[in-house]
């Protein structure tokens, strides 16, 4: 069985923009940091991965399978996300259409 480390190393990013929206790295960082911070007080056992396949890549290696969630941080000066933006049509996502889930989802 592939690990879960040989497998993200083995699939190309889908994009490289992440690491040059700077103007966006702040929030990400902070966002970043307070997860880090939940996973260790819960004591997961867990490798978090940034700007190589999505924004945040975590690896739980808690369970006897490691689980791979990817994150991808959406910012928007024309002000705050909600359920009815995030749905449209302009920004849907559904794991059927992305990459990650294609590639990812027959490993285990």
């Amino acid at each position: 069985m592939v690990s879960a480390f040989d497998l993200l190393a083995s699939v190309p990013p889908t994009e490289s923009g992440g690491p040059l929206a700077k103007n966006r790295l702040a929030y990400q960082s902070d966002w970043t940091f307070c997860l880090l911070l939940s996973l260790h007080l819960r004591g997961d056992d867990y490798v978090v991965i940034c700007d190589y396949h999505d924004d945040v890549v975590v690896i739980d290696k808690s369970n006897i399978t490691p689980i791979l969630d990817f994150y991808q941080l959406k910012t928007d000066s024309k002000g705050t996300w909600n359920l009815r933006r995030l749905v449209s049509r302009k920004y849907r996502w559904f794991p059927r259409n992305n990459p990650h889930f294609q590639n990812y989802i027959h490993s285990t």
